[in-house]
């Protein structure tokens, strides 16, 4: 009789003497032995079973409970993958935050564009927290996640030790795109490496808001806001906003405000540096990566961690098949590189050039737009180790690729004769690009072997959780569903085939429809009708 009752309480009665953890271990034995032990009641494997798999499958407590073992699964992971990176906080035996950054993302950063991207993402799991980013993009123009951070809050403390640990495993000058959070501004403040840029995507959307009735994303106004931000001259910075004020008291004021964000989303100082920005101005680096791991972010914090790593294994793999898919095809550049050629290719057909002295190492041209007067001195020296460009519209420092006013001069002496011009044809483009277009450089980047095994026998240690706040708003109730409303036959009338009526009452008769089913036999409405009309 006290093994039924007991089994009939289930996990409720069981949790006063049983460790949660047993109950969320899957073990019946090991439960079977502990009632014994405890009771001196023996209970049947099915019932343990049964009460073991409803606690296992309670999505809050497998979310609370997985803290206790991620000292021990986070150990695993940094036995498995030694040269990464993985370190967890604790205060008190209470959790803070963590950090994760495996060795093949580590390798593939010195091989990437220096311009990553951070971003904070919510997690809807029962104990919440954020998770942080640290995205960049490869050679084909992809999203790649190198290092993440999981924390309670998108605060100053957090951001403090994202930016620790990714000041030591990501080395060198780099520029970070971010939205307007304050931690993120003030985290940077002990990266000298690091330049921040506003997402100027999050700058206009304030605008917007502040000022409803300005169109800043009507697509003329748009594109002079994106040209004016991807200026790496104040001759061009200032040209674009004499451009947006001569659209009218919109452009006006939108060229005002240019003025005044200006030090927030541009980088003078670090494309003047030697380095590049490769065009971005926005962090939706990191908005993809985490629309892309949406289901993650609702899994527990040890589920999510298994996740967020498979999700990069997996494109390791699949996109070193397919670099090696290309190298065996024998392409140069990368898909997305390609395109942007080609687009840069048919632009420069609209310029004229003018070739000023021409020699087998040297070439001095000028090329003239056909739609504007401006004139761009273009300089291409092959007399040093590399070849060496210069034009002064700051496209060649900006994306680190032939600029439109270089191609259009290649056209040029791709149609003069000799053998001293080859060296300067647009199919040898690939000496003057930078190696994240290229596929051999595409290849490089997931050359790094994924080093991860799975994690079994993990140790207990207590850990637990933050304070688990309840959500703001009013608490939902999951109810059960009704039955749904029976399907009412829907009634037409015989005589006009209308609703809302029957024959007898039809103020519209079809009298040849009547007298058909009266013919017929098939309704003795009709022929009480047909009667009544005849009298």
């Amino acid at each position: 009789v006290k093994c039924n009752v007991l089994a009939d309480a289930g996990t409720s009665a069981l949790s006063t003497f049983v460790p949660s953890t047993v109950l969320r271990s899957g073990d019946s034995q090991q439960l079977q032995k502990m009632v014994k032990a405890e009771t001196g009641m023996e209970l049947g494997y099915g019932v343990c079973n049964r009460i073991v798999s409803e606690k296992k499958s309670d999505p809050n407590l497998v979310g609370i409970g997985q803290f206790s073992y991620l000292h021990s699964y986070m150990s695993k992971l940094r036995e498995s993958d030694p040269a990464g990176s993985y370190d967890i906080v604790d205060t008190n035996n209470v959790f803070k935050c963590l950090y994760v950054a495996p060795s093949c993302c580590m390798s593939m950063w010195p091989k990437t564009r220096n311009v990553a991207t951070v971003d904070g993402a919510h997690c809807s799991s029962i104990v919440g927290g954020i998770l942080l980013s640290f995205c960049v993009k490869d050679s084909n123009n992809q999203v790649m996640i190198l290092a993440f951070a999981f924390a309670e809050a998108e605060n100053t403390e957090s951001y403090n030790y994202f930016y620790e640990h990714l000041r030591r495993d990501f080395p060198g000058p780099l520029l970070i795109i971010a939205d307007g959070d304050k931690g993120c501004a003030a985290g940077l403040r002990s990266w000298p490496a690091a330049t921040l840029s506003r997402c100027l995507r999050h700058k206009l959307v304030n605008y917007h808001t502040a000022h409803p009735t300005h169109h800043v994303h009507s697509p003329p106004i748009r594109k002079h806001i994106y040209i004016a931000a991807r200026t790496c001259s104040m001759f061009a910075w200032k040209m674009q906003l004499d451009t947006l004020k001569a659209m009218g008291e919109e452009g006006e004021a939108l060229a005002k405000r240019m003025e005044e964000i200006r030090p927030s989303i541009h980088s003078f100082e670090f494309v003047q540096a030697g380095l590049s920005r490769f065009g971005e101005t926005t962090n939706n680096n990191s908005e993809q990566f985490n629309a892309a791991v949406m289901v993650p972010r609702t899994q527990p914090v040890m589920t999510m961690i298994k996740s967020l790593l498979r999700w990069i294994f997996d494109r390791f793999f699949e996109r070193r098949r397919e670099a090696e898919a290309w190298v065996e095809k024998k392409k140069i550049f990368t898909p997305s590189a390609e395109a942007l050629l080609t687009i840069k290719r048919d632009r420069a057909r609209d310029y004229s050039v003018r070739l000023v002295d021409i020699s087998a190492t040297i070439v001095r041209a000028v090329a003239i737009s056909s739609t504007t007067t401006f004139e761009y001195n273009v300089t291409m020296d092959q007399s040093g180790a590399m070849p060496c460009l210069n034009c002064p519209c700051g496209r060649l420092a900006e994306y680190y690729m032939p600029c439109v006013h270089v191609i259009a001069v290649f056209f040029k002496l791709e149609k003069c004769k000799g053998e001293q011009y080859r060296a300067w044809s647009l199919h040898e483009a690939k000496w003057y690009t930078d190696r994240a277009y290229l596929v051999t450089g595409y290849l490089d980047q997931y050359s790094a072997p994924t080093s991860h095994t799975q994690v079994t026998s993990l140790e207990e240690d207590g850990l637990v959780p933050w304070e688990i706040r309840a959500k703001p708003g009013r608490k939902r109730v999951q109810r059960f569903k009704s039955a749904p409303p029976e399907k009412h036959r829907k009634y037409e009338c015989m005589s006009c085939g209308g609703g809302g009526h029957y024959s007898s009452t039809c103020r519209h008769p079809n009298r040849d429809k009547l007298v058909t089913l009266a013919e017929s036999s098939k309704s003795k409405v009709a022929q009480t009708i047909l009667y009544i009309d005849d009298e």
